[in-house]
């Protein structure tokens, strides 16, 4: 266990440090990043967005809107990985120069434990699977067992991540092939029970439902974007380049797991219409369209690449949190960790209100990487101090007020409250017209990023703002 401590100290110690332009640094080429990236894109959270669409949109509808605002909005987002492999520092030390030193923890905490439903969500998903597969056997378990095995999914992972990156290294081996292979699976299955033609004649069944099912959608799906927000600063630092970085995350985040949300949307619309039950759970796809032995087989798979998913994203988002706190104990860090992920598992918020979840992604998501952006490229013109950055030195004038930048939070909030203004995040009904240009998400952005950068403007306000520049 020391060993693995120390690894882990290792990675987060160095993961503070800039990497150097160097070919022994600068390890990531352009396919080794659509790789990683591209991983981490198939897992099975992607099914549970394309279920969820497949209840609102017909086939073109989804493809349409997936598709144009996961590389609309990539074209946005992955602009922070320009900048973390352009300095070689994660994106959580510009969050400093944006939010304050407390405030830039604040943030940094606040996403990483909304983007932990995520891992609730996947647990819940192993946890279905072992019910199918015991109910096969004989075995029928009620949904009250749903989150004890689920449990078993977050623990194993747990202990996996306390191994070290090996073990994570050959996790994610499993992991990839396996999930491919899956994603293959129900390729095959939907072309043989449907054509294309008869893909477009598909009719979903709850769109009746929502007020503006096709607006609501691309809502949804621009929240889904942006949400990795917390995992685009620590590998664009290894890229070769700055294009690779870009245009690597852009294919893996974007067009790859654009498929395979398509894909989830896809056999969610088939198994509608076949058995009249919606589900967003991609082991009743694979039951329902390739029978039992086929596909409890597939669910077998689906099971086995959770645990080596929830192993990944623990062993990731812990290594991450221990960075701003290199002398922390990485064992206690996970384990906290994946206790608020039983948490959320046990709750079951997650799983029922997922389009509320998606709502709250945006919510936080959307003016963080508003403020991101518009300080890096518009009011910084792509300059930092990366001695107040890393405070070293006695340089801590990123401190602001009280740990806090006051500007950046009445923006933040402001982008906030512009989100709620015309979207009912709980209920999914449009409050406002701008609603149906721009969607909740996009408005909040657009208002963040104005007020910001007009702030950034008045002299006063941009001698706070930009404090380096008052000592140059």
């Amino acid at each position: 266990m020391a060993d693995v401590n120390q690894q882990a100290t290792s990675e987060a110690f160095f993961g503070t440090l800039p990497t150097l332009n160097n070919k022994d640094e600068r390890i990531y080429s352009f396919w080794d990043m659509v790789w990683i990236t591209g991983g981490y894109a198939i897992a099975s959270w992607c099914y549970v967005q394309g279920g969820w669409l497949s209840s609102m949109l017909t086939f073109q509808q989804l493809v349409f809107s997936t598709f144009f605002v996961f590389i609309l909005g990539g074209l946005f987002a992955y602009t922070i990985t320009i900048m973390a492999c352009r300095h070689g520092m994660d994106v959580v030390f510009f969050m400093r120069a944006v939010f304050g030193e407390i405030g830039m923890k604040i943030m940094f905490c606040l996403i990483m434990l909304t983007g932990m439903g995520y891992s609730a969500i996947n647990a819940q998903l192993y946890a279905n699977s072992f019910i199918k597969i015991l109910g096969a056997a004989g075995l029928d378990l009620g949904s009250g067992w749903v989150p004890w095995l689920g449990a078993t999914c977050v623990l194993l992972g747990t202990a996996l991540a306390i191994r070290g990156p090996i073990a994570v290294k050959w996790a994610t081996r499993i992991m990839v092939p396996s999930l491919l292979a899956v994603g293959f699976i129900i390729i095959i299955l939907l072309f043989t029970n449907l054509t294309w033609h008869g893909l477009d004649n598909l009719k979903p069944l709850e769109a009746s439902s929502y007020e503006a099912p096709y607006t609501i959608a691309v809502e949804w799906n621009l929240a889904y974007v942006i949400a990795w927000i917390s995992v685009l600063g620590v590998i664009p630092r290894y890229a070769k380049s700055e294009r690779i970085s870009y245009w690597g995350h852009l294919i893996g985040f974007s067009v790859i797991m654009g498929i395979f949300v398509i894909l989830g949307g896809m056999t969610g619309l088939v198994m509608a219409t076949k058995t009249g039950v919606i589900s967003l759970d991609p082991t009743d796809w694979l039951i329902s369209l390739g029978g039992a032995y086929l596909g409890l087989m597939s669910v077998f798979v689906v099971a086995l690449a959770n645990v080596t998913t929830q192993a990944l994203d623990l062993y990731s988002v812990s290594v991450s949190t221990k960075v701003l706190r290199p002398t922390g104990s990485f064992k206690w860090i996970c384990i906290g960790l994946s206790l608020f992920v039983l948490a959320l598992l046990f709750w079951g918020g997650i799983w029922e209100f997922y389009d509320s979840f998606l709502g709250i992604i945006g919510v936080i998501s959307g003016p963080t990487l508003a403020l991101i952006v518009t300080d890096y490229y518009l009011v910084r013109k792509q300059k930092i101090s990366m001695k107040d950055a890393y405070m070293v030195q006695g340089n801590r004038k990123y401190f602001y007020t009280g740990g806090f930048n006051l500007i950046t939070i009445f923006c933040f909030i402001a982008g906030i409250l512009a989100y709620l203004m015309c979207y009912d995040v709980i209920n999914a009904i449009p409050k406002q017209k701008v609603f149906y240009v721009c969607t909740a998400t996009g408005w909040s952005i657009i208002t963040t990023s104005i007020l910001y950068y007009a702030a950034s403007r008045i002299s006063i306000l941009r001698a706070y703002m930009v404090p380096e520049e008052n000592s140059q």
